[in-house]
């Protein structure tokens, strides 16, 4: 079982103690934030956003400009879960990382479960509702529709737990 949705991510040790028993991993991927930010912006509407996840502040952003600020605070919020989960972790993973070359990711993870070493890194592999198609970085594609004014929106936030950010290996701005 793999487990990453976001909102089960601030409760990975309950989920773990509930396979108590089991061999378990717990490994730590994060995702660009500006390309996460940007997926967000594109999949998931507003009242989806503050119904299954909630505001930063408690309050839902008045201006476009907000909005942006409030995603790049909601993926803080969940780096900040990632960095405590990383004392637990058999490793780091980057998405773009794994993205561009799933064999070498794969072989890492293979060291601490040894039954991932026959995983087909060439495999086509259905993610979310789009198309089966083989692993690759949806970054580019993804940036592309933020506008210069909503990625200097992220960027005021990022710059705040600059920190953290370059500790998961992403640029601020």
């Amino acid at each position: 079982m793999i487990e990453k949705s976001p909102p089960n991510m601030c409760r990975y040790r309950a989920l773990v103690a509930m396979l108590d028993g089991m061999r378990t991993y717990v490994a730590v991927m994060t995702r660009d934030p500006f390309a996460t930010c940007a997926s967000w912006y594109r999949r998931y509407p507003r009242t989806k956003i503050e119904r299954d996840w909630g505001w930063p502040d408690g309050r839902p952003p008045d201006d476009e400009d907000a909005y942006f600020r409030a995603l790049a605070q909601i993926w803080i919020g969940r780096a900040k879960y990632l960095r405590g989960a990383s004392n637990e972790a058999i490793c780091r993973l980057r998405y773009e990382d794994f993205a561009d070359d799933p064999a070498t990711t794969i072989q890492l993870l293979a060291k601490a479960i040894p039954r991932l070493g026959n995983a087909d890194a060439t495999a086509t592999v259905r993610v979310k509702d789009y198309p089966p198609a083989p692993i690759h970085n949806t970054n580019e594609a993804t940036l592309k529709i933020l506008t210069d004014r909503q990625r200097q929106q992220i960027a005021s936030v990022l710059v705040q737990h600059s920190e953290l950010v370059t500790e998961f290996g992403y640029p601020v701005m």
